[in-house]
């Protein structure tokens, strides 16, 4: 199973805690489809990274998926030349979703220049990073290729290579930071090489675990670089990313269930949909997705 099938799976499980909430996100989230067939972002303009998100929360909510008019939203970046790697992970990601809901796989042409362009991205250190001008890879950019390869079934790149590179984002207290140059241990960049260790079959390290799980809030959620002092707000996206992590891990981590739940809660809006934190009330398909995966791993931890 891939991490794209892994995160679907969770997502599912996210209803039976919606309730009747269920018919506000289906209703939101049929509502952020643009005239074009993508999804809108912030700017309320078609986007293609939000476009990922939305495919897959209308396939977890069993909306209907207007596959025509998202394949032709999606053709429309089939050049590809100047898509970064972030949207070109989520190019491929839509691909590959749109794919499965045909019980297909991606076009053979379509795969190959997928795989051309992502191995066209690599760093001179052979790794992946999310800044292009980047001589050296960095978490995110990682764990997106990891991921893309999966997708495509391909392996463009060495893994010895890619988890030295990892090791040396460790910080000496088990977090990671995005990359080299970052001093501080950070949620996202810890819990995104977490998932690069799994989808490499290579042991989580019990000290970055620990560390990650102490990353709670004591309202609950998760927090980006420390959970005391004015930094310490927690965040849907660190806390989304962390327990997908802690879910490859075999410690457990459901001390602080209730408290999550209360969190998540409080970024609950009638509008149909999650904001980012406390201090981001802004609902957008990133984060009601983030909610209902942050659902989906409580649910798998009762």
């Amino acid at each position: 199973m891939t991490l794209r099938q892994d995160m679907i799976r969770t997502l599912k499980r996210a209803p039976q805690l919606l309730n009747s909430s269920s018919v506000l996100v289906k209703d939101y989230i049929s509502g952020s489809i643009g005239e074009d067939g993508g999804f809108l972002g912030r700017d309320n303009k078609s986007d293609l990274y939000y476009t990922m998100f939305g495919i897959e929360l209308l396939i977890v909510l069993g909306c209907d998926v207007p596959a025509e008019k998202l394949q032709s939203y999606l053709q429309s970046f089939n050049s590809m030349e100047k898509l970064d790697l972030v949207h070109l992970a989520s190019l491929t990601r839509c691909y590959a979703n749109l794919a499965e809901i045909s019980s297909k796989t991606i076009d053979q042409d379509l795969n190959k220049k997928l795989a051309e362009r992502l191995i066209s991205l690599k760093c001179t250190d052979g790794t992946f990073s999310t800044s292009p001008s980047d001589k050296h890879g960095n978490a995110y950019g990682c764990f997106l290729a990891l991921a893309m390869c999966e997708d495509l079934g391909i392996s463009a790149y060495e893994k010895g290579t890619i988890l030295k590179s990892l090791k040396a984002l460790e910080m000496d207290n088990g977090g990671y930071a995005n990359e080299a140059a970052g001093k501080i241990a950070a949620t996202p960049s810890t819990a995104a090489v977490l998932c690069c260790y799994h989808m490499l079959d290579k042991p989580l390290p019990k000290k970055t675990v620990k560390w990650l799980m102490k990353q709670t809030h004591v309202h609950g959620g998760f927090c980006a670089v420390s959970n005391i002092g004015p930094l310490g707000i927690p965040d849907l996206l660190s806390t989304a990313t962390a327990l997908q992590a802690l879910s490859y891990s075999s410690e457990s981590h459901t001390e602080n269930k209730e408290s999550h739940l209360d969190f998540l809660d409080s970024l609950w809006s009638h509008e149909g949909g999650f904001s980012g934190s406390w201090a981001d009330p802004v609902v957008d398909c990133e984060y009601t997705y983030y909610g209902l995966l942050t659902l989906g791993y409580l649910i798998n931890n009762e």
